[in-house]
C-alpha cells in the first residue's frame, strides 16, 4: 500500500472504496453460493422417466460447479485481502493522527519554551540598558569630577605660580 500524500485521494475516499468493494465482494459470494447450492441440487435429484441428460452435460455441469466454486474460494480470498487492507489502513491512520498529535503537542512545547526564552531574553536585555544606564550616569559624574578636580588644579596651578613669583621678589 502507498502510504506517500502523493495523490489527491483523501483517506475518506480510499476508506469508501474500499468498503464499497468490499460490499460488491460479499455480494458475489452469495450469489455464487446460491447458484453453487442450487446446482448441486439439481445435479442431485433424481431424473424423471422420459427425460435423458447426456453425460457431457452433467460433466459441463460439474466443471462450471468446480469454476464457481474456485470463483467463490477467490472472492473469498480477495474479501480476506480487503479486510486485511483495511486493517492496515486503519492501523496508518492511527499511527498518523498519533504522529500528529505527538508533533502538535511538541510544538507546543518548543513553543512554549521559545516564548519563555524570548520573556528571559528580554529581560535580560532591560537588565542590560539599566545597567549600561547606570554606567553612563556614573561617566557623567566622575567626568564632572574630573572637570572640576581639573579646575582645581588649575587653580592650584596658578595660585603657586603667584606664590612662587611672590617668593622671588
Amino acid at each position: 500500500m502507498n502510504k506517500s500524500s502523493d495523490t489527491d485521494m483523501t483517506f475518506k475516499d480510499v476508506v469508501s472504496m474500499v468498503t464499497s468493494a468490499n460490499a460488491t465482494l460479499i455480494e458475489h459470494v452469495d450469489i455464487l453460493a446460491e447458484y453453487n447450492m442450487q446446482s448441486t441440487t439439481t445435479l442431485g435429484q433424481q431424473k424423471t422417466p422420459g427425460v435423458t441428460d447426456t453425460e457431457e452435460s452433467q460433466t459441463n455441469l460439474l466443471n462450471r460447479v468446480k469454476i464457481l466454486e474456485r470463483a467463490k474460494i477467490s472472492l473469498q480470498e480477495t474479501q480476506q485481502k480487503t479486510e486485511d487492507d483495511m486493517s492496515e489502513m486503519k492501523q496508518w491512520r492511527d499511527n498518523y493522527v498519533t504522529e500528529q498529535s505527538d508533533r502538535t503537542t511538541r510544538i507546543e512545547q518548543l513553543s512554549k519554551k521559545q516564548k519563555l526564552n524570548l520573556k528571559n531574553f528580554r529581560k535580560q536585555m532591560s537588565e542590560q540598558e539599566k545597567k549600561a544606564k547606570d554606567l553612563n550616569k556614573e561617566i557623567e559624574s566622575l567626568k564632572e569630577k574630573e572637570s572640576k578636580s581639573n579646575k582645581t588644579l588649575d587653580k592650584l596651578s596658578l595660585d603657586l605660580k603667584e606664590y612662587e613669583n611672590n617668593l622671588l621678589k
